[in-house]
């Protein structure tokens, strides 16, 4: 199954977006800096949406969302850049 990581997906686009992807069959890597709204997010696009805390602005930010979603699918297709 294809991943994506889409960025800035704790409101907004980001949440529809991220929807999509799981819609049309990604496992998608949500990320932003709020946990509560985050996981609200994840939970909410669907079961296959996982969501990585993430202020990217914080170097080696961008390297730990990259990381996390390699462990968890094993592969990276699609970066949507939202943030």
């Amino acid at each position: 199954m294809p991943t994506a990581i889409v960025t800035g997906a704790t409101s907004g686009l980001g949440v529809d977006i991220a929807r999509r992807l799981v819609d049309d069959g990604f496992d998608v890597i949500v990320t932003g800096r709020s946990v509560e709204r985050g996981e609200a997010v994840a939970q909410s696009v669907g079961d296959k949406a996982t969501f990585v805390q993430a202020d990217l602005t914080e170097d080696g930010a961008a390297d730990r969302v990259v990381e996390a979603a390699l462990s968890a699918t094993g592969r990276l297709d699609v970066l949507v850049n939202n943030a």
